[in-house]
């Protein structure tokens, strides 16, 4: 009787999903034959970023449903029974944007120190000028950047209307940190600077700390110390240090060692991808031997700072790095009485070489195009520039909010006699869209698309291999 019960209820559930309209089912059941009729899509912002319907919310001719709906049935519903059906109702609209709008639609080509290197020569700035004109230059970076085939780039770059100031043989300081910003006693718990990391990643030790060094001079450093603690793995990060133009920087640092009694438990460290959360998912060179940690005087109690060696870092040079100083006692069950005690000051990063500085640097955005094997840039479209987000109060523009901002910054920049503009905006801080906007009754407006239908595709769960397969497109008669 019970087994009669149960199946009844299957069948009467069966029924109700197959009488429902425009229902949502994301989370209905998904380990027996189903038939869900007239699924209402709304998830288009799980469709591949930056795709046309992600974007616009729709779906047209040339960026058909059935291409995303597919992948999205199979990542939602895909522990189905074969010969399960699915309807799904969607926005369509039967027209599509010219190919150029979508082209220009686009990740920002953001041009990069190297590139200013290149630009430049080997002393360089990372701007271009009225002498080193980004309409001049852009061009020869476009044609030797093969990774986008995309005949249209918005860029984004720096310009200033000076020209560099040179200064040769001059000291150039990457880092210099001198721990000033620490204030409280030895021991004291403080916090680093922004962008700089101090952490035990064991949870068993205790982070680097502050330390007096003399009183007198409120000189202070940062102390590491897990006696009495059952390990650790104390982690002290600077912060990103930027060796894009350098050309032979140099490394050292002042160093005591205290309460030694064997156990030598510090290095230094290098790497030019850590990803600011955990090191040790990173990869670190050890520099502790280049430097001559082990090779200091050591102390019984608290230490006195010595100057470590001078180490060349000429392989990091154009690249982006952190160093880290890592106390690390491998975690055992009872207390460490024997460990030693480190104290750090005065890091230090550093060259000297010719040196060039630009002021009044600003950020600006223009688009290109390949016509042949030459890039050129398009002068017939806007591209919006900071000062217009600043006019707006925005720092980008959603695309179903474009109008209302965009129609007020077309009326401000541009000349009575213009009536057609593509406009190109930030829609992301790392994205643009393209729009045609037109001059109608004295008001900007974007061009208008056909108004959208609905549209309902079917879909069968084919098999295990397959999965789900288009069946049929059908209009949606309200």
């Amino acid at each position: 009787m019970k087994v009669y019960y149960y199946h009844i209820l299957i069948l009467i559930s069966l029924l109700l999903l197959q009488s429902c309209n425009e229902e949502d089912y994301s989370n209905a059941p998904m380990n027996n034959l189903a038939n869900f009729e007239n699924i209402l899509f709304k998830d288009y912002n799980s469709l591949p970023a930056g795709s046309y319907p992600a974007v616009n919310n729709h779906f047209t001719p040339k960026n058909e449903a059935k291409g995303f709906l597919i992948p999205w049935l199979n990542n939602n519903y895909f522990s189905m029974d074969i010969n399960s059906t699915a309807s799904i109702i969607y926005n369509f609209v039967p027209a599509d944007r010219a190919d150029s709008l979508n082209q220009l639609s686009q990740t920002f080509k953001t041009i990069s120190p190297m590139d200013y290197k290149a630009t430049w020569g080997q002393t360089f700035v990372e701007s271009f000028t009225p002498s080193k004109s980004a309409e001049q230059e852009i061009p020869k970076l476009l044609a030797s950047d093969l990774t986008s085939q995309n005949p249209y780039r918005v860029v984004k770059y720096n310009y200033s209307q000076n020209e560099p100031i040179f200064e040769y043989n001059k000291e150039v300081v990457y880092l210099n940190q001198n721990f000033s910003f620490l204030t409280g006693a030895t021991w004291a718990e403080e916090s680093v600077p922004a962008g700089y990391f101090n952490k035990d990643m064991s949870g068993k030790g205790r982070k680097w700390v502050t330390y007096v060094i003399n009183s007198n001079a409120q000189n202070r450093g940062l102390m590491a110390y897990c006696n009495y603690k059952q390990g650790g793995d104390v982690w002290f990060i600077t912060e990103g240090i930027d060796l894009v133009a350098a050309v032979n920087p140099l490394f050292t640092f002042d160093l005591g060692t205290g309460y030694y009694k064997g156990i030598d438990c510090l290095k230094v460290l290098i790497s030019d991808n850590f990803n600011g959360s955990d090191p040790n998912q990173n990869t670190w060179e050890d520099l502790s031997q280049q430097l001559g940690v082990k090779e200091i005087p050591t102390a019984t109690g608290y230490p006195s700072l010595h100057h470590l060696k001078t180490i060349d870092l000429s392989k990091y040079a154009g690249k982006r790095v952190h160093i880290a100083i890592q106390y690390y006692l491998p975690i055992k069950a009872s207390n460490y009485e024997d460990a030693t005690l480190y104290v750090i000051d005065n890091l230090k990063v550093s060259e000297t070489r010719d040196y060039a500085s630009i002021e009044d640097v600003y950020e600006k955005y223009e688009a290109y195009k390949k016509n042949g094997d030459k890039w050129e840039k398009i002068k017939n479209l806007y591209v919006l520039q900071p000062e217009d987000y600043v006019m707006i109060n925005r720092e980008d523009i959603a695309v179903d909010e474009s109008e209302q901002y965009i129609s007020q910054i077309l009326k401000s920049r541009l000349p009575v006699s213009t009536d057609k503009m593509v406009v190109i905006y930030k829609n992301s801080p790392t994205t643009s869209y393209a729009e045609n906007y037109i001059l109608k009754e004295g008001s900007w407006i974007k061009e208008p698309l056909p108004p959208a239908i609905q549209k309902r595709d079917k879909f069968i769960y084919q098999s295990n291999n397959d999965k789900w397969v288009y069946v049929s497109t059908e209009d949606v008669v309200k």
